[in-house]
């Protein structure tokens, strides 16, 4: 009983701890009303009827191990489920044209985005989500992770499903 009761508070403290995060880094921020060019994109010149060039992507892939690949993602974007589905979109591809299973792995540090399998600890605390894609049985799934122990090794996670998918965030 007592046991059941320790699981049933680590439950809690885990709902509320995804709910704080997602309350942080999901809100949009107004600040003003004075609209400024999107970040991404250059302001065209004085007088110019070029249309904005895109600047760098705010990510990219680090490496690929099978079929895995490895992404780091800005941190300041790394919580955005529309670049994310964009970034599925260039990386993984339209769905019905997929021929292997996908993972990829979001990382918000660029230098613990690793290279290969397996992960340090460092690199666990740094991962922020993760997408899988079974073209086989269909399976796919988006996560976020949230670390709720630094101290345990491996850091212990939490896990928070979402509907996103390559060029989609329902």
């Amino acid at each position: 009983m007592k046991n059941c009761k320790r699981i049933l508070i680590n439950y809690i403290v885990s709902s509320l701890i995804i709910s704080i995060h997602l309350l942080l880094f999901m809100l949009p921020i107004s600040c003003g009303s004075q609209q400024e060019p999107k970040k991404g994109t250059a302001v065209p010149a004085k007088g110019s009827t070029r249309a904005a060039i895109p600047a760098e992507k705010p990510w990219k892939v680090r490496s690929r191990q099978g079929v895995v690949q490895f992404i780091y993602v800005e941190p300041e974007k790394a919580h955005d489920r529309n670049l994310m589905a964009q970034i599925l979109l260039e990386v993984v591809g339209n769905k019905s044209k997929v021929t292997k299973p996908a993972q990829i792995m979001f990382f918000d540090k660029e230098s613990e985005t690793p290279m290969a399998l397996p992960m340090t600890d460092s690199q666990i605390l740094h991962q922020v989500a993760q997408y899988n894609y079974n073209p086989y049985t269909g399976f796919e799934e988006f996560i976020w992770l949230i670390v709720i122990n630094t101290e345990s090794s491996p850091p212990e996670l939490a896990t928070m499903k979402d509907k996103i998918s390559p060029g989609l965030a329902r």
